[in-house]
């Protein structure tokens, strides 16, 4: 909560009034206005995620100014592109846990499964593991 407060704080500042009673300011600033404090923030070194949060946080402060209405200023601003994430590699020691666990049958719901499947889970649990293979793939 804090952090959209702090980028409601920044736009206040970036259009020339840093007090509460001067935000009507931001309920009736254009998009062109917004996009040049969003570039601004971006030009301080914010990353993508954080100039997302930023507009999100006018976004719901203008709606709420609006009454619950949709902003067309702000409908005409798109934030950044989020980088795609890149997945985390599961620990040694987690893919072991998996292991014994999947070794166990998966489970007292699975304990009626044959012991050749215990045996097959865990045969292509490691061999996805050490591929560095996902699921989706």
């Amino acid at each position: 909560m804090s952090a959209y407060l702090s980028d409601l704080k920044s736009f206040l500042r970036y259009i020339g009034g840093g007090v509460p009673a001067e935000s009507d300011r931001a309920a009736m600033a254009d998009a062109a206005l917004i996009r040049g404090w969003l570039a601004a923030r971006r030009a301080e070194g914010a990353n993508p995620r954080s100039i997302r949060r930023a507009l999100t946080a006018l976004r719901r402060y203008r709606t709420w100014r609006r009454g619950g209405a949709d902003d067309p200023e702000l409908a005409r601003v798109k934030g950044p592109r989020a980088p795609a994430s890149k997945p985390r590699p599961v620990s040694e020691a987690d893919a072991h846990a998996l292991l014994v666990e999947l070794g166990r049958g998966g489970g007292e719901a699975l304990a009626a499964e044959p012991e050749w499947v215990a045996a097959r889970d865990v045969a292509l649990a490691t061999l996805l593991w050490g591929a560095g293979l996902r699921i989706s793939e």
